[in-house]
């Protein structure tokens, strides 16, 4: 998903608290509607269960895709 403050609504008054705010919001209520990953947004759009469960899965170093993620959870 995106977080338009990164992108073309940057401006240089922003503080990096108004960067980790939009951050949380973004993973709390992700935005389907402007994708920076469109197969995720798509993912999100059909079926938000198990995209969620996705997200989960690969945040504690699952495999999805392919792809091997870390574990970025606290241990």
């Amino acid at each position: 998903m995106c977080l338009n403050i990164l992108r073309d609504e940057w401006m240089p008054v922003l503080s990096i608290q108004s960067v980790v705010y939009g951050l949380q919001y973004l993973f709390l209520e992700p935005n389907a509607d402007d994708p920076l990953n469109k197969e995720a947004a798509e993912a999100l759009r059909s079926n938000r269960r198990a995209f969620e469960q996705t997200v989960a899965k690969t945040m504690r170093g699952g495999y999805h895709n392919g792809v091997t993620y870390d574990n970025v959870l606290a241990k």
